[in-house]
């Protein structure tokens, strides 16, 4: 089996494009790298931030990407030129999460200045700034629809925001233990966050009640995703291990089984969109790539 490897430093990172032949991955060592997927081979190397970058999202037409540093910046490319197209500048410090939205119209960004800010990926202008949380946001993303932001940070909130006017529509509190990742559903309105208190939780979005708790990972939880089917969530964290929880029928109780898969944190994980394949990232500078269903390591 092959890892994907070329970072100097650890993975913070990876987003696919939806037609699975794209990858991009952002790291600690200033860089992001666009590979081709099917190769495992890097294409180009896209330099422009000024420190270690943390967060990337891909367009829905799998052109353009989106990501986030800790220098502040948020830095719109094109997957196929080295240099960037755009910077957008605003953030206080540094910008933990980035996701754009279903039309590929608009980018969110969250940072430790405790702000939520939305961004015109069009005419490439800030549109507005979100405050609520009271500490870092460490995660972003958009409902299924477009229409909504959720945010989640160190404050322990997960927070539900109308993107057409920024409104707080709200708060989901997850027990005061900061959040760390947030993923949504493609099914029912659901989100997963990840925790500090080792826990996944699912949650409706539309209600802010809390549908499941997932225990099982050993530590603080750093990442999680959920299968395009809905039918599985996926957590990684700071012993190295996933978590592959298959929920099942409404009303039974979810089963997980466990993949070692990095030495050293798990920062961030994504489905192929067909869900057959899962990439993981880590502080071990390396990203992999799995067969769950197999729940093997995949050969080159």
């Amino acid at each position: 089996a092959r890892a994907i490897e070329g970072h100097g430093g650890a993975v913070k990172s990876i987003a696919i494009s939806r037609d699975g032949t794209r990858a991009v991955t952002a790291s600690f060592d200033y860089s992001l790298i666009v590979w081709d997927l099917p190769n495992r081979k890097p294409l180009r190397r896209l330099i422009g931030h000024d420190a270690a970058v943390n967060s990337v999202a891909l367009s829905p037409d799998g052109r353009y990407a989106v990501s986030g540093g800790d220098d502040g910046q948020v830095i719109l490319w094109r997957l196929d030129q080295a240099k960037p197209v755009h910077r957008f500048t605003g953030h206080k410090g540094k910008v933990a999460a980035v996701a754009i939205s279903p039309d590929g119209k608009t980018a969110v960004s969250g940072g430790w200045d405790r702000t939520v800010r939305v961004w015109d990926l069009v005419r490439m202008k800030p549109v507005r700034t979100l405050s609520g949380h009271q500490s870092n946001v460490n995660t972003v993303a958009f409902s299924r629809d477009g229409t909504r932001i959720l945010s989640g940070g160190y404050d322990g909130t997960l927070r539900v925001w109308r993107l057409a006017d920024g409104a707080q529509q709200s708060v989901i509190s997850a027990n005061g233990f900061g959040v760390n990742w947030v993923a949504v559903s493609s099914h029912d309105g659901i989100a997963a966050s990840a925790s500090v208190d080792q826990t996944v939780r699912l949650w409706d979005i539309r209600t802010g009640k809390e549908k499941q708790v997932l225990l099982g990972q050993q530590g603080p939880v750093f990442c999680v995703a959920i299968s395009p089917d809905g039918r599985e969530v996926v957590s990684g964290g700071r012993d190295g291990t996933l978590r592959i929880w298959e929920l099942g029928e409404p009303g039974r109780a979810p089963t997980f089984h466990t993949l070692a898969a990095h030495t050293g944190i798990i920062w961030s994980l994504a489905f192929t969109a067909d869900g057959k394949n899962l990439l993981s990232a880590g502080q071990d500078k390396v990203v992999r790539i799995w067969d769950l269903k197999a729940g093997k390591l995949l050969g080159s």
